[in-house]
Formats: C-alpha cells, structure tokens, sequence
C-alpha cells in the first residue's frame, strides 16, 4: 500500500468527520429537539475520529516495520558480503570446504 493511499483515506476520513459534524451542528442549531438525527450523528462522528487514530497508529507501525526490514536486509547483505570474503580467503588459502 502506498502512502498516498494513506493520506487519500486520511482525507477522506476528515471530510466525512467535518461533514458529520456540520450536518449536526446545523441540525441542533435549528432543530435541537431533533436528537434521534443529532446523537447518532455524534456517535458515528466519534467513531471515525477512533478510525482516524487507529490508520495513524497502523501507518506508524507500518513505517516502523519497513525501517526494520530495511535495517534486516542491510545486515543479510552485510553478512553476505562477509561470507564472499571468507570464502575467498579459503580459495586463497587452497582450502577446500
């Protein structure tokens, strides 16, 4: 997945929340008696803001694995390379494995 993709539904999300939220605060401003429309509107605002905060902590968890990964990877190569080395020492040495 790519990070556009996360910062696309981020503003998705935001624009949903804001548009809950100035549906609901018109709603109570001209209809407060109208709480079957303005406390599941609250609700389901509420809840996407939990979204919200959940797709930051998956794409911090998500970066933070890839800086893993990509410290692993170095450390194969590195090692690798050290393997390459000493298998050369031992042709030079004329030692066979």
């Amino acid at each position: 997945m790519e990070m556009l993709d996360f910062i696309k539904g981020r503003l998705f999300l935001q624009t949903t929340i804001l548009r809950m939220r100035l549906s609901r605060e018109n709603i109570e401003s001209k209809h407060p008696d109208r709480t079957d429309l303005i406390e599941p509107l609250n609700t389901s605002e509420n809840d996407l803001i939990l979204v919200v905060d959940i797709l930051n902590n998956c794409e911090h968890e998500i970066r933070t694995r890839g800086r893993q990964l990509n410290n692993y990877e170095r450390l194969i190569l590195e090692q690798k390379a050290r393997i390459k080395e000493l298998e050369n020492e031992l042709k030079f040495l004329n030692i066979e494995l």
